[in-house]
């Protein structure tokens, strides 16, 4: 009771001196009795009115029953508008009610400024939990999920397909809730029921909502329930008129959609999973009137009749006795806290074929989990069992698996037997041909192998789990994922460089989203450097304008020249090098050239004057003799890469080191093979020639032959 509530001490006394002798049970009629002390309350609707036939007219009814039950004297406040609201719950106070309230969350901004304006009066509010409530307000809310969890179970006993849906409006907590609730007393009921979910965004288009339900029904969904208002209406107006069963929501829509059973499809709604507003006023005007009011926010479920399935109504006669006494019992249990409502029932397991362990993921905290393993053609029965606990966390890991080592075509099986039948699972899985193949840094790919047109979730994966992934599709049975390019869902958005060292995963779904999974990391790189090659590098002095005939190649030098002389003759180079150490499954991810200048001769840089170098990549040698020769220059280069240079830093003084990094293109083509003396040989000369005049205008870098400064080959590779 408030201290400042405006009762008189005389009407304290009588309230108390009634309670006394119901307790005693004297004949006296109980309305007679709470008439003699008498308390106002007032409803404020939201705007669709008391007439609404919807929520505000569950609440009015509420507000009506206690007129019987308590004597209270009732009085009704429909704003026309929610600009209204903040006046209509201070009329509600200045006129002297003892209790005030307020129906729906539209309405928490205006109630909380009410109940701060006047603190002698009680306020309530319907479908709101407010933060930090002052003493005289209470947040009344429903657990809707118990009822939906109902309503879920008697979808999974009346589906013939297996597959049911689910159509919220806004994914908003209480459309959450029902949501859940529905998803899990279904797979808890029946655990091969597949539950189609969809939030459609919007609660007032019925329209959207039988386009979602016919889509749902064209996959298989023999039951739909629909939590998503106006737009959840459509929906199952929708199926029960196409001959699919429907379960409705909030209020009894046998009466509100199917006119109390005079619309078509009557027959087929099964029940609704109701919040009774009704019930939770007159609770709520109990406590007013017995002097137990409090602030902050209660919730009301099965136990105190807050929420509940209809009535079957046309449907009755189709759901089995049962069925029906099936529902009636695992209400009780829900009540008794026997079966948990927030369980889903759908726990699931990975089969790691790399790191060689199952993992037991979304289990009941507590269970005892069971794992066997049989391996196809070696003998009877099951060639490995353990039993784990399940942690906290719903998480198991069977990591020592003795001397099994998963493999495809493996048999798992992962269960746990229950004293109630809801909860006796068992999963088993075929653990199946997945490889990964490649992880390629340089192009931000991840390629392996699979069943053919199996879809794979690839994802990354760091000390705090996996994350960002790429959805894949094997394609003549090879896959491939691209964290280069983004996808579409939220977490594929994000482009993501495959780093060295990085981890991640590539999971393929059995129909009972069991996974075999198949680790893969991008390994660290590895850098080699190869010297030019003394007798078998240099480079050639051409004899005339754009001849490509050669004279001497000189092999002895300590220098080669590129550019022109004063006779208009080119210098070109041939550099060897002797990669045959790189293993043949290296995937190369850059190529750099390493050159130091001896001097430069002529008016300018010829990097620059003749357009940037040429390089021309062979396999092995460019001729067939030991040493190069001049006709080399006219043999076919594997690749060429035109326009490198200029160099950087710009070409000054003597003995600088200059960094070429030759294209992509290039590394198909080095050397990996013992042929030809695993030589990769560069071909260098300018883009253009300089025929137009007779100063001297090269380059020169030291050769293969100097003991301390010859060209290197920089190469970083990786082995997937």
């Amino acid at each position: 009771m408030k201290a400042s509530h405006p009762r008189t001490s005389t009407q304290r006394f009588w309230h108390i001196l009634i309670l006394a002798a119901l307790c005693t049970s004297l004949l006296l009629p109980s309305p007679l009795a709470v008439h003699a002390v008498g308390i106002k309350v007032g409803l404020v609707t939201d705007a669709g009115g008391a007439a609404d036939n919807g929520f505000n007219q569950m609440a009015y009814q509420g507000l009506l029953q206690s007129q019987t039950t308590f004597g209270i004297t009732p009085m009704l406040y429909e704003p026309g508008d929610s600009s209204q609201y903040g006046a209509k719950l201070a009329q509600c106070a200045t006129d002297g009610n003892d209790l005030c309230f307020a129906v729906g969350y539209s309405m928490q901004d205006a109630t909380a400024a009410a109940a701060g304006l006047h603190p002698s009066t009680h306020f309530a509010i319907l479908d709101v939990s407010p933060d930090s409530p002052p003493s005289n307000l209470r947040g009344i809310l429903f657990n809707v999920k118990q009822a939906a969890y109902l309503g879920g179970a008697l979808a999974a006993k009346m589906t013939v397909s297996n597959t049911i849906g689910a159509i919220g409006g806004m994914q908003i907590p209480v459309v959450v809730d029902f949501m859940e609730g529905y998803q899990n007393g279904a797979q808890c009921t029946n655990h091969n029921a597949n539950v189609l979910m969809n939030y459609t965004g919007d609660f007032q288009n019925p329209t959207l909502g039988a386009n979602v339900a016919a889509d749902m029904m064209s996959r298989g969904a023999d039951v739909i329930f629909a939590p998503a208002g106006g737009t959840g209406v459509g929906a199952i107006q929708y199926s029960a008129q196409n001959g699919t069963w429907s379960i409705g929501v909030d209020l009894d829509q046998y009466t509100t959609v199917f006119g109390g059973g005079s619309e078509p499809g009557k027959d087929k709604l099964l029940t609704s999973v109701m919040k009774n507003f009704d019930a939770a006023v007159h609770n709520t005007i109990g406590d007013e009137f017995n002097g137990i009011f409090t602030s902050g926010t209660v919730t009301y479920g099965l136990d105190m009749g807050g929420v509940g399935l209809a009535p079957y109504h046309d449907a009755a006669g189709s759901i089995p006795t049962d069925v029906q006494t099936f529902i009636d019992t695992l209400r009780n249990d829900i009540i008794t806290g026997v079966v948990d409502v927030d369980y889903p029932c759908r726990p699931r397991f990975h089969a790691e074929i790399v790191e060689n362990d199952v993992l037991a993921m979304d289990w009941k905290p507590g269970w005892l989990v069971d794992l066997s393993i049989d391996v196809p053609g070696v003998g009877t029965g099951v060639d490995f069992s353990d039993t784990k606990t399940i942690d906290a966390t719903g998480f198991a890991a069977f990591d020592n698996l003795g001397s099994i080592q998963l493999a495809p075509g493996m048999i798992v099986t992962m269960s746990h037997s229950d004293t109630n039948p809801l909860f006796n699972i068992t999963k088993t899985l075929t653990v199946a041909n997945l490889t990964v193949t490649m992880v390629n840094p340089a192009t931000d790919t991840v390629t392996g192998t699979g069943p053919e047109g199996a879809r794979l979730n690839v994802q990354r994966c760091d000390n705090t789990g996996c994350t960002w992934r790429r959805w894949a599709t094997v394609t003549g049975g090879v896959w491939t994922a691209n964290f280069k390019v983004a996808g579409a869902g939220d977490d594929e958005k994000a482009i993501l460089d495959i780093l060295p060292g990085m981890t991640g995963e590539a999971l393929l779904p059995d129909a009972d989203a069991d996974h075999t999974d198949y680790q893969w990391h991008a390994p660290n790189p590895v850098t080699v450097s190869y010297k030019s090659n003394a007798v078998q590098d240099g480079w050639v002095l051409e004899t005339g304008e754009k001849t490509n005939v050669g004279g001497m190649l000189n092999t002895t030098a300590t220098n080669f020249m590129l550019g022109d002389d004063a006779a208009r003759k080119q210098y070109r180079a041939i550099l060897s090098f002797p990669t045959s150490a790189l293993p043949d499954t290296a995937v190369i991810t850059s190529v750099k050239l390493v050159l130091k200048k001896q001097s430069i001769v002529g008016g300018g840089n010829p990097f620059t004057m003749l357009q940037g170098l040429m390089i021309d990549v062979r396999k092995g040698f460019f001729g067939t003799a030991n040493t190069p020769q001049a006709t080399d220059f006219q043999a076919t280069a594997s690749t060429s890469a035109a326009g490198l240079g200029p160099l950087n830093p710009a070409i000054t003084g003597g003995g600088s080191t200059y960094t070429l990094t030759l294209p992509t293109g290039a590394y198909n083509f080095i050397n990996k093979q013992t042929a030809n003396g695993g030589l990769t040989q560069l071909r260098l000369r300018f883009k253009l020639d300089d025929n137009n005049n007779t100063v001297a205008n090269y380059i020169s870098f030291y050769s293969g032959n100097h003991a301390s400064l010859k060209p290197a080959l920089t190469i970083t590779y990786y082995i997937p």
